[in-house]
């Protein structure tokens, strides 16, 4: 995922919108979001949670002490994407919600 980056660091925060569709869910889909997005970007693995695993381990080889990340969840994955923050070292563990009140960010810092 951050292969063509050498090891930092040398970022401040990280912004993150990344495939979190389960397996399950991405059969439910309706063809106007399966014909017009790429698979790659809507997939996220079996439980839709392999993206974070990446994201959440490698990422703090290239950023900053105490650098920030914020990534979308599905609004089922709060607590799921909150416990892989915390197992890779991330603190402050935060959620924010829509504006339907469903838990769609996940924060952190380093």
């Amino acid at each position: 995922m951050f292969s063509a980056i050498k090891a930092g660091p040398y970022f401040d925060f990280i912004v993150s919108n990344p495939p979190y569709i389960s397996e399950i869910e991405m059969k439910k889909l309706e063809a106007s979001v399966k014909d017009f997005e790429p698979s790659l970007a809507l997939f996220g693995g079996q439980d839709g949670l392999d993206f974070y695993r990446g994201l959440l381990r490698t990422g703090k080889a290239i950023c900053k002490p105490e650098a920030r990340i914020y990534c979308e969840i599905g609004y089922l994955q709060a607590d799921a994407v909150k416990s892989i923050f915390e197992e890779n070292g991330w603190v402050n563990v935060r959620q924010f919600q829509d504006l339907a009140g469903r838990p769609r960010v996940v924060s952190a810092n380093l």
